[in-house]
């Protein structure tokens, strides 16, 4: 457990690798994990909380191998949890996020989400976002995806696949332009894109 007066920071190319090989990795609300241009890479066997991750444009890895990836702040839901210009890969077993408030809040490049088990995926993007790499997936129970892109436009570049009955619900402020499988086995799908949507071949 990380409480706001033990903040990580390093400059330059820096890394930051914080890892619970038992239990969990807990980010007290206003934690900061920062560095230049390094990764940040976290892994916990079982939840993560996050509180603010932040590198200029290296890449953002966080695993919850056995448990769920949360907000450390949910009510307030005015930190930006997760902040690089490269890629963040969240993987989790139970969960990335909740709906509301409880959303895991970004300003990235590009996503890349993958929840296992049971729960859902909930993201909110403030300045535009590529969906990339494997895509944004739930594998099990029935997982619902949802990501508000608030600004700015949204790139799905890769599949966003909900398991089951999981609803697909995707949302851009700008342009949404669709260039891969958005799917669910029997859930319902809702793209929205304030400036357009745009599907490609």
């Amino acid at each position: 457990t990380h409480t706001a007066a033990v903040d990580l920071p390093t400059t330059g190319v820096g890394t930051i690798g914080v890892t619970a090989s038992t239990g969990y990795i807990t980010m007290v609300g206003g934690t900061i994990y920062s560095t230049g241009s390094g990764t940040v890479t976290l892994l916990a066997a079982t939840n993560v909380v996050l509180g603010e991750i932040t590198t200029t444009s290296s890449a953002i890895n966080v695993t919850a191998t056995a448990g769920a990836i949360t907000d450390a702040t949910p009510a307030a839901d005015t930190t930006t949890n997760l902040t690089s210009s490269g890629t963040a890969t969240l993987v989790a077993a139970t969960g990335i996020g909740a709906s509301g408030a409880a959303d895991i809040d970004t300003a990235l490049g590009t996503l890349v989400a993958t929840n296992n088990t049971s729960g859902d995926i909930y993201v909110q993007e403030t300045n535009g976002l590529i969906i990339g790499g494997t895509g944004v997936r739930t594998l099990g129970g029935n997982g619902n995806i949802n990501v508000d892109v608030t600004a700015g436009a949204l790139d799905v570049n890769s599949v966003v696949t909900a398991n089951g009955s999981g609803d697909v619900t995707l949302n851009a402020a700008g342009l949404l332009t669709v260039d891969a499988v958005v799917s669910s086995t029997t859930g319902d799908l809702s793209l929205t894109g304030g400036t357009g949507v745009t599907h490609t071949a």
